[in-house]
């Protein structure tokens, strides 16, 4: 029986993550304060960044936790709320992708500050700018005294004072559901 070769690309990439990073890796997400006193939204590449509440058994990192310790943290706050996405190259999807994959919202763009997997949770389509959308998703629910609403694109290397962050599950319980999606597929076959 031949395999599906997306289960197999899934595998081999849980594999390297696993062999690479450790299974005890996490993401961190951090916010920073730069020198004018800019909230700096900064990625690191969690997978599993989400703005809505877990669902039981699911494993995210509900960015909700982030927005309530920036809120909690009590630090003045001026000016846009910037998203420092550079951990990661600018490209938003691969180049082997069959650009009809993007159009149908079967994968979403790429980033390190990507927030329910690349897609607008409301428009239910891939985001043009996944960081930018991590902003309006998520950290700028908290109340607006502590977040202002308009918003660009910036870097974190000015930002020197860690407001908060927050880390995502272990590699090893994160790549669990990826294992469980590769099994169920392959029974199906």
């Amino acid at each position: 029986m031949p395999l599906t070769p997306a289960s197999n690309a899934k595998l081999l990439t849980a594999a390297a993550a696993l062999s690479i990073l450790g299974p005890d890796y996490r993401f961190t997400t951090r916010t920073l304060l730069d020198a004018g006193r800019h909230l700096v939204l900064v990625g690191g590449g969690d997978p599993l960044l989400s703005s809505r509440a877990a669902q039981p058994g699911a494993v995210v990192t509900e960015l909700d936790d982030l927005a309530r310790a920036v809120a909690a943290s009590r630090h003045a706050i001026t000016g846009p709320l910037l998203v420092d996405d550079s951990r990661f190259d600018s490209a938003r999807v691969v180049p082997d992708w069959k650009q009809i994959y993007v159009t149908e919202g079967d994968v979403g763009p790429l980033g390190a500050l990507s927030v329910d997997g690349g897609f607008d949770v409301v428009l239910h389509k891939p985001a043009t700018d996944p960081a930018v959308l991590a902003t309006t998703d998520g950290l700028c629910a908290c109340d607006a005294g502590s977040c202002i609403l308009s918003r660009y694109r910036g870097t974190s290397a000015d930002a020197t004072l860690l407001v908060s962050s927050m880390m995502s599950s272990s590699a090893s319980s994160s790549l669990r559901p990826v294992a469980r999606e590769v099994v169920d597929t392959l029974s199906n076959t």
